[in-house]
């Protein structure tokens, strides 16, 4: 952690009207990094990645991947239960390194036809672009709220009239200010972040009812999910438009529901 602070530090200290800029634009390699990297070379290191042990189960798999253009992709079963008991699934990678990933909890907890519809759910956020799409407008959002941090901080330091007890946003005594104005530009972004996020999810779940053709065990995935999470079923819209990264499973359930099965 020190290390991580030191980098900022010294960039506000040698480029003092800029650094926002370049830590801004550091952030979308780091995204890439999380996104693709680390669950290829780093996340192995902690868990088991073997072969889906079902047989049946893969070769159903890769008739969606097929289905999907995608069917070069590798399929690989984790053993998250011994870390968590909840449930996940993702796809990750480009060009050769494509793969989708199910947590062992997701095919113990789930029947067939539940585990192809959270299956082709996460096909759709990787065939739909979502993957890119949020590494780009995270970093854009990132170089953003760096430049907010980098104006108001030094705003609030001016009007203080040195009631800080620092002048300079370099001294490391400003990070309890900074990251004040962080927290505070999170709360006010979380609605619009979230929102997106929530129309990327309405979009993968349309790909995975496309893709299935089954509202039934789409229906019952997510109120599995949804049990096993201890998700509220109804939240209050405040609640929802400030903290929800998914649509309600209410929400889900009815859009499975009334989704035209030949659209």
């Amino acid at each position: 952690m020190a290390l991580i602070i030191w980098f900022p530090y010294y960039l506000i200290r040698v480029r003092p009207n800029s650094w926002w800029l370049y830590i801004g634009l550091l952030s979308i390699p780091v995204l890439a990094f999380v996104t693709f990297i680390s669950p290829m070379y780093i996340d192995p290191i902690y868990n088991k990645y073997s072969s889906i042990e079902d047989e049946d189960l893969g070769r159903d798999i890769k008739g969606l991947l097929e289905k999907a253009g995608i069917g070069d992709a590798a399929i690989y079963e984790v053993d998250k239960s011994r870390d968590t008991k909840t449930m996940n699934a993702y796809m990750t990678g480009v060009f050769s390194s494509k793969r989708i990933v199910l947590w062992d909890t997701t095919i113990d907890k789930l029947d067939r036809e539940e585990i192809l519809s959270v299956t082709a759910h996460e096909i759709g956020h990787y065939v739909k672009g979502h993957i890119w799409r949020s590494i780009v407008l995270g970093g854009v959002f990132f170089i953003l709220l760096m430049y907010l941090i980098y104006r108001t901080s030094n705003w609030l330091l001016i009007k203080s009239n040195g009631a800080f007890g620092f002048n300079s946003l370099g001294n490391i005594a400003s990070l309890p200010l900074i990251l004040l104005v962080v927290n505070f530009y999170m709360f006010v972004s979380n609605p619009i972040i979230n929102f997106a996020s929530r129309q990327m999810e309405r979009e993968a779940d349309a790909y995975e009812i496309n893709l299935t053709k089954n509202r039934e065990a789409a229906i019952s995935t997510m109120l599995k999910l949804n049990e096993e999470s201890l998700g509220l079923p109804r939240p209050g819209k405040l609640f929802k438009i400030w903290y929800y990264t998914h649509p309600p499973v209410e929400e889900r359930v009815k859009f499975f529901t009334e989704y035209p099965l030949d659209h």
